[in-house]
């Protein structure tokens, strides 16, 4: 698929589901294929003490992966903690479906090409992680 589909749950791209901690940590993973490239993405669920899910760094946004993910709870937290773009392309869509989850980053976020605020790119900040968070 290319490198920027699916948006907003419109498009397919297999998601694997696998459970790394029995009813507490997931990951999702999914193919990145850009030409003759491809790489396997990954995004990590956490269930809380409260039953609710802090997701970091999301993948492509398709409807299975919506499925699976809100089979484990409700998601509260989006956490964008790289600057890989694969992740910060679908964070936007990924809060539209979840518009209630706080999304918190890590310190010095760039855009590419163009250094553009988050906010501007329809993610909003809510936190900052540091060192010690």
């Amino acid at each position: 698929p290319p490198f920027y589909d699916p948006i907003c749950g419109i498009g397919t791209r297999t998601t694997v589901r696998n459970e790394l901690v029995p009813n507490k940590i997931w990951d999702f993973t999914q193919a990145q294929t850009i030409g003759p490239i491809s790489a396997t993405i990954r995004s990590v669920a956490v269930k809380l003490n409260d039953g609710s899910v802090w997701l970091q760094n999301p993948v492509a946004p398709t409807e299975e992966f919506f499925k699976l993910l809100d089979e484990i709870g409700p998601v509260k937290h989006i956490v964008i903690s790289t600057y890989a773009i694969e992740h910060k392309a679908y964070a936007a869509d990924v809060h539209k479906k979840y518009p209630s989850a706080k999304v918190y980053v890590t310190p010095k976020q760039k855009t590419v090409p163009l250094d553009l605020p988050l906010p501007l790119l329809g993610i909003p900040v809510d936190g900052i992680l540091d060192e010690g968070e």
